[in-house]
């Protein structure tokens, strides 16, 4: 699987990974862990208001400590400030908290699996909460991101990978197709050849995971991005890695972030109304670039999609072809110079950043264009 800057099969021209011309992409994979739906809603004003659209993880079941869910009982009998701080990972199982995901999905997020529950699923439970999922949402979560390595027997690097063990689960998640976070640590996290930031904004980078492959068997498995070592991944942990000057370095490197953060922890202002003046300030800073900001699960397929696209190219034409199963809408080139191209619509001309956005290309489809040189002044 190719990154970006690797899909160039001249010195001058290339696909870009991004639709319509777009030139990063940004999403959150927020992390349900003690997460409930009335301390969410407030920041999904500001996300849905600058057009942000995440990846939302949720339990479908109850933790064991839940006591069959009567810990539900108890926390709705109480007022005021504690019937809002108090309850803690409420699962789908609540009514409540399935009208909000659902509102949440209509809006255009990713509503994402964060396995069954927070405690240890056995592979019964994995198979009754991806159907459980279904008749709430009408299909299966595209995306699955294990809850913890420590904690959970039906993690990969714990029972999860284990056919002998009742805990089994990689089959189960590679026969439901969706693109899975691994948590142990390492295949979790993108590498740093280059070091510095490389893992933390993902710039340049291919969110592939072939080692969740290799180790664990995972079809699909993908790297998060956004947090590092011995730290929360909250709210300002979120305003320390994503600076301005981060973010400007994301889209001058064309690069992509899966951002993996507790929405739980640090974003609410003290009143509990709003999203913090300070985060709503960056996202707004983030909204007003040329970004995708798509969900996980779109940014994940259209990787693997590209991928089938190729491109040849000689002194007087361009061809672009789609060998793959899926049509791909907002194909971009980029190419470094001031060129055109004539299309049977007409002439496709280049943005500032020499971006030609040259449509649709269906599966197994091949476009020709002819090129036409502009001059550059």
């Amino acid at each position: 699987m190719r990154a970006e800057s690797d899909k160039m099969p001249s010195d001058k021209w290339r696909i870009s990974t991004y639709p319509d011309g777009h030139n990063f992409a940004f999403t959150i994979v927020h992390d349900a862990d003690s997460a409930y739906s009335r301390r969410l809603a407030p920041l999904f004003d500001t996300f849905n208001e600058l057009g942000l659209r995440l990846t939302v993880t949720v339990f479908p079941f109850w933790a064991e400590w839940a006591d069959g869910g009567k810990i539900w009982q108890r926390w709705s009998l109480l007022e005021g400030k504690q019937r809002f701080e108090k309850p803690v990972a409420v699962p789908l199982e609540v009514e409540e908290e399935r009208a909000f995901y659902l509102c949440l999905a209509e809006a255009g997020h990713e509503i994402a699996m964060h396995t069954p529950s927070e405690t240890s699923s056995s592979r019964e439970d994995i198979i009754r909460a991806f159907d459980y999922f279904r008749t709430i949402f009408g299909a299966w979560p595209k995306s699955y991101v294990e809850h913890s390595q420590a904690n959970n027997l039906d993690a990969q690097c714990q029972k999860g990978s284990d056919p002998t063990s009742q805990y089994y689960n990689t089959d189960l998640l590679n026969r439901y197709g969706c693109w899975v976070w691994v948590d142990d640590h390492e295949s979790g996290r993108l590498p740093a050849p280059d070091g510095g930031l490389f893992n933390i904004l993902a710039v340049k980078s291919d969110p592939f995971s072939d080692r969740a492959m290799t180790k664990y068997g995972i079809k699909k498995g993908f790297y998060r991005c956004g947090s590092v070592p011995h730290g929360n991944a909250d709210g300002d942990r979120f305003l320390n890695l994503y600076s301005t000057t981060n973010i400007d370095q994301l889209e001058q490197q064309r690069g992509v972030a899966l951002v993996y953060n507790h929405l739980n922890e640090g974003w609410l202002a003290s009143n509990g109304r709003a999203m913090r003046p300070e985060l709503a300030e960056r996202l707004r800073y983030l909204a007003s670039k040329n970004g995708w900001f798509a969900p996980a699960c779109d940014i994940l397929d259209r990787f693997d999609r590209v991928n089938q696209l190729s491109l040849k190219v000689d002194a007087e034409k361009v061809w672009v072809s789609n060998s793959g199963e899926n049509t791909l809408s907002g194909v971009t080139l980029l190419v470094d110079n001031h060129t055109a191209l004539i299309a049977e619509e007409g002439v496709i001309k280049p943005d500032q950043q020499g971006a030609l956005i040259i449509g649709t290309v269906a599966a197994g489809e091949t476009v020709p264009f002819d090129i036409v040189k502009e001059s550059s002044g």
